[in-house]
């Protein structure tokens, strides 16, 4: 059968050249995979300074795909005691006769696809996302609700970036956390007493850092508040442009005497508010976060111009108030949930199949007491949960059940992680809770009290995070048989929250328990990458315990360019796999608040007050997505140990599509052979590349990094481009002029 060559034609140090300060032929030695010369390479490229022998030197650079190479200075080539070796991503040295330099002897890459060797069926839970709530930015990239501090907590004066602000316009008053009159849980709530003046005494609120609302004009607003008074009082609640004092929008709620009572109201601003870029740190009254210790400042701060109000404006008024509610109307939230549409449309533009909601907020403190999941039922405003926080980060109304309910109206697996403190009875009540009907006590309670008649349709559960649960396999017992009895049998998965899976005397006692050994996956976190080698590893070890893994947390610690490369090539590993005992994979993190508010900038997307936009690790996710066939090939790739590859079919074989990784800092020459293809034919070619590793999307230029398609003819020159991600689609009867079938 025919074959088609497709020809990548560029320079490649196996053809060593004096051109460009390339290493000359003459200065080669004999060591297999490496160039040797005199003299040092150039400043910049810096990948990694440190002591280390020749043998070592060799070993660090071999195994890290950036290290180009290392120069060192000395009079012995090959030194046996540590020197200092610098670590480069370039190739051009110097000839400076005091330095020494080996560079990688790359060779021409080939590629072979076999389109008729299917290896297995993709698996398209392999391209799910993490999101961690605990830190405070990821849940506001999908939560509705406009107002940080619900329940009126940490009032600020008007200096400062607190969660709400005093008004005082020509008055005097008292604003004051009121433990007599709590509103649940024994939560003080907020008194508002105006004691004189003609003007107003009330709060205001900014939202997330105080950075202000992005509010649009001629669109409706829907919010509620719970509040209480000893006498009839007038509460007026209105969305503000503060930078002008302009009020946009306002209505009259009329508090009356009594018990805590639900007000509703809905606002329409008369005009949007103006958002702008500023220097981060240029505002004392806000706050754009940052990480680390010293902090270091977010890469991003915005300041809008909106604020919500609440005010009275009579001496002799007071008020208690215990929880608001401010969203956009349907217009801005997914399916009348409360949810914002813009962050639903970002997670379905990446082709997001999974989603696990979990972290230390699960494990700490007090083994995650606060987030027991009986806490988080029902409406946000009723929970033992409200104004709960972790560290820093207030996630009150944002928990388990929200994100359950997004999936499952989004058409995304859940995976739910919970509280290793949970007892087996818990645990059992929670599966009933999710599945069970009105005749069951938990399916009762979630219809009739919590008021939410569909089941939450969550098939996987993590019990705790990152802790040696030793309660696990009875807690799994208990789960099991309540899912029985609901007439679900080994349906539901149970993650174990540590890499290393259970011990010896676990697997035995999950295996006496009669356990589907194959529900238990053991959740392996890693860096941005090898979550499938770890799993592969795990399986040997327990050869005869034949439970399953998921790579639920990849903490690559960026959001750049080079992230973009590593996740595609650690998806390429995970669509390569024949092992069908890897059942997920999530990329963390989903979202995130462009300047890292707290903590891990790592986001797929980001998201401001005004707008959302992916980052290149996004763009890969949209790019695999986008191009998912359900039947992998046969893939060979040679020459060069920094090149990645998959491949799939369609179901009769006529659409193929490779994914190609560069993840060299120059380009590189390949030969593709797909066998049985005859040729030539139209390539649909899609490129998301970037020069510099450490660049990435701003939001001044949010598509600065994107996939740039163009067409191809096979058998043509063409190039891939350093810090690349590329996807080939090819149709086996695609006309031989690029441009017709894929228009």
């Amino acid at each position: 059968m025919e074959q088609v060559m497709l020809h990548v034609c560029i320079w490649s140090l196996s053809l060593v050249s004096t051109q460009a300060g390339l290493i000359p032929e003459s200065s080669r030695m004999g060591l297999a995979g490496w160039i040797y010369s005199k003299g040092a390479l150039a400043a910049g490229g810096d990948v990694h300074t440190g002591k280390y022998n020749f043998t070592g030197a060799i070993a660090f650079c071999t195994s890290n795909y950036e290290c180009a190479g290392f120069t060192f200075k000395g009079n012995s080539s090959e030194p046996a005691e540590e020197v200092l070796v610098y670590f480069k991503s370039t190739y051009e040295p110097n000839t400076d006769p005091l330095w020494n330099t080996y560079v990688k002897n790359f060779k021409e890459v080939e590629l072979i696809i076999d389109p008729d060797n299917v290896t297995h069926t993709t698996n398209p839970l392999y391209l799910g996302c993490h999101s961690d709530s605990g830190y405070t930015h990821q849940p506001r990239g999908f939560y509705s609700q406009l107002l940080y501090g619900e329940t009126f907590q940490n009032i600020t004066g008007r200096v400062g970036p607190g969660r709400w602000n005093q008004i005082y316009e020509d008055a005097q008053a008292k604003i004051i956390a009121d433990a007599a009159h709590p509103f649940v849980s024994g939560m003080p709530s907020q008194l508002l007493e105006f004691e004189s003046g003609g003007g107003r005494v009330g709060l205001s609120n900014r939202g997330l850092g105080n950075e202000g609302l992005a509010l649009s004009g001629g669109k409706v607003y829907e919010g509620y508040l719970f509040a209480r008074a000893d006498k009839p009082v007038n509460l007026t609640v209105s969305l503000e442009d503060y930078t002008t004092t302009a009020v946009l929008a306002s209505t009259t709620l009329v508090i009356k005497p009594g018990n805590w009572t639900r007000y509703n109201f809905s606002l329409t601003p008369s005009a949007g508010t103006a958002c702008e870029t500023i220097d981060v740190r240029s505002d004392p009254n806000i706050d754009c976060g940052g990480q680390g210790s010293p902090l270091t400042p977010g890469h991003a701060c915005i300041k809008c111009a909106g604020e919500f109000a609440v005010a009275l404006g009579k001496a002799g008024d007071a008020v208690n108030l215990g929880y608001a509610m401010l969203q956009p109307g349907e217009w801005g939230r997914y399916k009348g949930l409360e949810v914002l549409k813009s962050g639903v449309d970002i997670l379905k533009s990446m082709g997001v199949t999974v989603i696990r909601q979990g972290g230390t907020f699960a494990c700490a403190p007090d083994n995650g007491a606060y987030y027991q999941w009986q806490k988080w039922t029902g409406p946000a405003y009723k929970r033992e949960s409200v104004g709960a926080e972790w560290g820093h980060s207030y996630i009150s109304g944002w928990g388990p059940f929200e994100m359950v309910d997004m999936c499952n109206a989004a058409g995304i697996e859940p995976v739910m992680t919970t509280t290793a403190s949970s007892t087996p009875g818990d645990y059992a009540d929670l599966v009933e809770y999710c599945w069970g009907d009105a005749t069951t006590p938990m399916g009762w309670k979630r219809i009739h009290v919590d008021g939410h008649p569909a089941p939450y349709r969550v098939k996987f559960f993590e019990l705790g995070n990152e802790q040696y649960n030793t309660d696990y396999v009875q807690q799994v017992e208990a789960m099991e048989k309540r899912a029985a009895q609901l007439g679900m049998p080994e349906t539901l998965y149970y993650m174990f929250p540590e890499n290393g899976g259970l011990n010896s005397s676990d697997m035995k006692r999950a295996v006496a328990a009669r356990l589907p050994i194959g529900h238990i996956l053991a959740d392996i976190h890693t860096g941005g990458d090898g979550g499938m080698t770890q799993a592969e590893g795990l399986f040997a070890a327990s050869a005869d315990f034949k439970q399953g893994a998921v790579n639920a947390e990849t903490n690559a610690g960026t959001h750049h360019m080079k992230r973009a490369v590593l996740e595609a090539a650690d998806l390429n590993n995970f669509l390569n796999t024949k092992e069908p005992r890897m059942i997920l994979r999530t990329a963390s993190f989903c979202t995130e608040r462009s300047g890292h508010f707290d903590s891990f900038d790592q986001g797929l997307s980001f998201f401001l007050p005004n707008m959302t936009w992916l980052q290149p690790p996004g763009y890969v996710h949209q790019m695999y997505s986008d191009s998912w066939l359900p039947h992998a090939l046969d893939v060979v790739v040679s020459g060069r140990f920094d090149q990645s590859a998959s491949a799939a079919r369609s179901e009769a074989g006529g659409d193929i599509v490779v994914r190609y990784v560069n993840k060299a800092a120059i380009e590189v020459n390949a030969t593709m052979t797909i066998k049985g293809m005859a040729g030539p034919l139209s390539v649909k070619w899609l490129e998301l590349s970037a020069a510099d590793p450490l660049d990435a999307n701003s939001p001044g230029m949010p598509a600065h990094i994107s996939p740039v398609a163009r067409l191809i003819t096979v058998g043509s020159n063409i190039t891939f481009s350093p810090n690349s991600v590329t996807i080939l689609t090819i149709h086996k009867n695609a006309p031989k002029s690029p441009g017709v079938y894929f228009e």
